[in-house]
């Protein structure tokens, strides 16, 4: 299915709740409450209830890379939920119970990056948005992560640096600069130093790098990486040990025990850089009980699905006629009927967008 023939000139698109993640560099989301969608420098603030821009924010003197909306239902939902199944977002630290009242002043607020090396937090419900801005980067920011139990916002940059700030006062509370090249992802781990979460960044000096939310201390820097890494993605609780898998630029996907520092598993098939992976699940007959699936795309246009037990391929899709170069995945599980005897089902929907001007839905029912 083809949802949408995009243009090049809307370069970020996100929306406000936990659907899709916008932390990579060509961000596709569907906006459910409200919606922020980057041209260029600007971007814009659309009520999709209404169907009308209600803001735009100008400012940043480039083009925008990162979008990160933070909307009531979402500050809502951190302040009253840390149980395992809450919504996941790899653009948020998920808090403890409660934390996230700390962070209800920032609701209807804007976090927007971009290559003019700054950061800016728009508050997008005063009649002309306001902003703060973050100015201590020294070269395009690539990717953002709000930490809203502690009001702070990790950044990557290709300036080879992380950083840490305050969204009260707009202060640096950390610079971490044991990466060698341009960072260029950076997620959320809520299982990482012992509960209180933690931070996994990906960069082009082939190296992955985990920190720990509460010190910004570098707890253990997986380097055997072969290629730049493109993307990370953590697994999601339905694997018995959290993972994560990092895309490249020689076509692999490795998957990382990052607990313990050890590359469980190489995924080839790709043949081409992996611009963009995630993880998924199926329930089905003929397959494990409950498999976590690795979902990746490339420079070669191809979207594939990996067995992340096995790392047997799964799926291959070839719609594109460009590199995929961004993607989100989620699914839905169905649950047995007491009637029937039909067995819990999953039915994944991967998003794709390409450089061909298109953006692709594909559902994989398992």
């Amino acid at each position: 299915v083809v949802l949408s023939a995009a243009t090049t000139q809307s370069t970020v698109i996100a929306e406000s709740a936990f659907g899709f993640a916008s932390g990579g560099r060509y961000p596709v989301a569907d906006c459910a409450l409200f919606g922020v969608a980057a041209c260029e420098a600007v971007a814009h603030v659309a009520s999709t209830e209404r169907g009308v821009v209600t803001q735009r924010l100008e400012g940043h003197e480039g083009r925008i890379t990162c979008v990160v909306p933070i909307d009531p239902p979402a500050v809502a939902s951190m302040a009253s939920s840390s149980s395992i199944d809450a919504p996941s977002d790899p653009r948020f630290v998920r808090p403890a119970s409660g934390a996230g009242a700390a962070a209800s002043h920032l609701a209807g607020c804007v976090v927007t990056a971009s290559a003019d090396h700054t950061i800016r937090l728009w508050d997008a419900r005063l009649r002309r948005a306001q902003a703060l801005a973050f100015r201590d980067h020294a070269d395009a920011v690539t990717a953002l992560v709000l930490d809203l139990p502690s009001c702070g916002l990790w950044s990557a940059s290709s300036d080879t640096c992380v950083r840490v700030w305050d969204l009260r006062s707009g202060r640096c509370r950390f610079h971490l600069t044991q990466h060698f090249g341009a960072v260029q992802c950076l997620v959320a781990d809520a299982s990482l130093d012992g509960g209180r979460g933690g931070l996994v960044s990906g960069a082009r000096d082939t190296a992955v790098h985990v920190w720990a939310r509460a010190t910004g201390a570098c707890m253990r820097a997986l380097r055997t990486q072969r290629g730049f890494v493109q993307h990370v993605a953590v697994s999601p609780p339905m694997t018995a040990t959290t993972l994560i898998a990092c895309a490249s630029t020689n076509g692999k996907i490795r998957l990382w025990d990052h607990h313990r520092g050890r590359c469980v598993r190489s995924l080839a098939g790709h043949a081409q850089a992996v611009n963009c992976v995630g993880w998924t699940r199926a329930l089905a007959a003929g397959l494990d009980n409950d498999t976590a699936l690795v979902v990746s795309g490339s420079n070669d246009a191809t979207v594939r699905l990996w067995r992340a037990k096995t790392g047997a391929p799964f799926r291959v899709f070839r719609h594109h006629r460009g590199p995929v170069v961004a993607m989100h995945v989620d699914y839905a599980a169905s649950s047995a009927s007491a009637v029937s005897s039909e067995p819990c089902t999953t039915t994944t929907r991967v998003f794709s967008a390409s450089t061909d001007g298109s953006v692709r839905l594909v559902r994989v029912t398992g």
